[in-house]
């Protein structure tokens, strides 16, 4: 059985898009919920007999993940950008847990059911599941209980797909009302992030491919960009005052990035504001890696 991360960063790449996870506990649902909006990426298709070909992921489209505590599937509910569902894919599961880093996990037991708004209904990977179960990797009651679990998924989802519609979009509308006022903030450093600096320059030059990064992770993100200095501050220890400052004056920042070169400061004289620091090389200035490890930052806060 394979452990599957909701950030979906290792099959689909996911870990450049903002992610929300939360335990939900409503009258709608009790269990995990998650969101990977997806802010850019090529649109790619499943072909169904009766919805045709459908898209799966694509530029403003959005996964929205359910857990149900008490059942043994994870709801993938794959929106357009219209907020209409294109497609569900639901895993047959064997258990969810959360790893270090702080992202939920389920482990998949082989056996999906795909659904359309049109009416296709879709048993995929029986195969696998025989194989685990013939290998001795699932016993009996494992087998049986995923076989039994595919049967409901598609009495309880199929049956009505309106219902199952409706149900995700309201899951979907109480998740972002509780992310509402969620802002993914960028504190940005430009000296040595943006730049490398010539000291036979009065004034320094920004560098092409650093400032297309930026650019494309803040609209892939939604980030706003909050600027900060040692220029103007005057000493690394006020810079460091001045973001927890503005920390508190705006409560709703939740998720919070700072890409600095660190050149007179390494935030150690602040262990919270250490953990949200992504350190540039003033030599090379801001890289995809660098990129990369702000969205681990964004997505685990």
């Amino acid at each position: 059985m394979n452990k599957m991360r909701l950030t979906r960063d290792r099959k689909w790449g996911f870990q450049f898009f903002p992610y929300h996870q939360m335990h939900m506990d409503n009258e709608l649902v009790k269990g995990w919920v998650s969101i990977n909006y997806l802010t850019d990426g090529e649109t790619m298709y499943w072909e169904y007999e009766k919805a045709g070909k459908v898209p799966v992921c694509g530029k403003d489209m959005l996964w929205l993940t359910i857990i149900p505590d008490d059942k043994q599937r994870c709801i993938g509910a794959y929106f357009l950008p219209n907020r209409r569902v294109s497609t569900w894919y639901i895993d047959v599961i064997d258990g969810v847990g959360m790893d270090d880093d702080g992202v939920v996990y389920y482990i998949d037991k082989y056996l999906d059911v795909l659904l359309t708004p049109q009416g296709d209904v879709k048993i995929a990977d029986r195969d696998e599941l025989d194989a685990a179960y013939a290998s001795g990797e699932l016993t009996q009651k494992q087998y049986e209980d995923a076989i039994l679990e595919g049967e409901r998924i598609v009495e309880e989802m199929a049956t009505d797909i309106a219902a199952t519609e409706k149900f995700c979009s309201d899951v979907l509308d109480a998740f972002e009302k509780e992310i509402a006022d969620d802002v993914f903030t960028v504190f940005l450093d430009v000296d040595g992030v943006l730049d490398v600096f010539d000291p036979a320059k009065t004034v320094q030059e920004l560098l092409p491919e650093p400032v297309k990064y930026l650019k494309d992770f803040v609209r892939r993100t939604k980030a706003e960009l909050v600027m900060v200095s040692d220029q103007r501050c005057g000493s690394p220890a006020q810079k460091t005052s001045e973001i927890n400052k503005y920390l508190e004056e705006h409560p709703a920042i939740k998720r919070y990035v700072i890409l600095d070169d660190c050149n007179r400061d390494d935030y150690s004289g602040d262990e919270n504001l250490q953990k949200h620091l992504v350190f540039v090389d003033a030599l090379k200035g801001l890289q995809i890696t660098d990129l990369l490890e702000a969205c681990r930052i964004m997505n685990l806060q």
